[in-house]
């Protein structure tokens, strides 16, 4: 789901790591999540004439799964159907193809280099 953008929603341009605690209490980095703004347009009028009206700026995210085998590889992305919504702190969890995910969001150069491998 494309969340509406609020003053706890992390801004467009970040990039956080994705952990997966496993059983024997070792955290494993698992991918990464990017988020975007986008202006969503509401269409309204008849289909020949449609008009575009009330934007909105919108959060969007992409999750890819470094660890991932063939069958999971394909990124998740917030417009995906069974998208949970995005988490707004650290340590906050998110359900990716059945595992339950912690996000850690990152920061200056650490932030910058991850953008420039997996930025959208």
């Amino acid at each position: 789901m494309t969340d509406p953008t609020i003053a706890e929603t992390p801004p467009t341009g970040r990039v956080a790591r994705l952990w997966h605690d496993t059983d024997d209490g070792e955290p494993r980095l698992v991918g990464h999540l990017v988020t975007r703004v986008c202006t969503h347009w509401d269409t309204v009028g008849p289909s020949a004439f449609p008009r575009h009206v009330n934007p909105e700026p919108r959060v969007q995210w992409r999750a890819h799964l470094d660890d991932a085998d063939p069958a999971l590889a394909e990124d998740l992305y917030s417009d995906d159907p069974e998208a949970p919504p995005l988490p707004r702190e650290d340590d906050d969890g998110l359900v990716v193809r059945g595992r339950r995910l912690r996000l850690e969001w990152l920061d200056g150069e650490e932030a910058a280099a991850a953008w420039a491998q997996h930025g959208w």
